[in-house]
């Protein structure tokens, strides 16, 4: 919170924040690009006006759409859904940020699947320990009805 607090002072400041976060979203490293995505989804959720327009620029504009072709998979999708709910949420009614909802009109119109398929980076993992968690349940319930009908059994 302390960089959003730092973030909102002045544009000066915003044009700062946003450039470090965008060199962190350059960074070779998948799980340092995650973390500087959500760090810009809070600056862009509570820095306000200022910083709202540092995000609304040409520049943000080109070097957004360069990380999108080089991030990896998931990287990618989860700044894509961060641009619809940024176009559909704090961009959408004010003119002078129109640049976000047309950039994220653009690239659903460029690659329509992309904006199409669901975030879930992990789903794969999660529903492999969902289905093993109740196989699990299932197995300890089975067990616990056969122990129940032997105890009545010999009761």
């Amino acid at each position: 919170m302390e960089i959003c607090d730092h973030a909102g002072v002045s544009a000066q400041s915003s044009k700062e924040c946003l450039r470090a976060i965008l060199r962190r979203l350059a960074h070779p490293d998948p799980h340092v690009q995650v973390h500087a995505a959500t760090l810009l989804d809070a600056c862009v959720a509570n820095c306000g006006r200022v910083f709202h327009l540092e995000v609304a620029s040409r520049d943000f504009e080109t070097e957004f759409r360069r990380l999108l072709a080089r991030a990896q998979p998931p990287v990618a999708a989860r700044l894509r859904a961060l641009l619809r709910k940024w176009a559909e949420g704090e961009f959408r009614d004010d003119p002078q940020l129109d640049l976000i909802p047309s950039l994220h009109a653009r690239l659903r119109a460029e690659t329509p699947a992309a904006d199409a398929t669901p975030i879930a980076p992990t789903a794969g993992a999660a529903s492999a320990a969902t289905a093993a968690a109740a196989q699990r349940e299932r197995d300890e319930l089975a067990r616990a009805i056969a122990l129940s009908l032997r105890e009545l059994g010999t009761g």
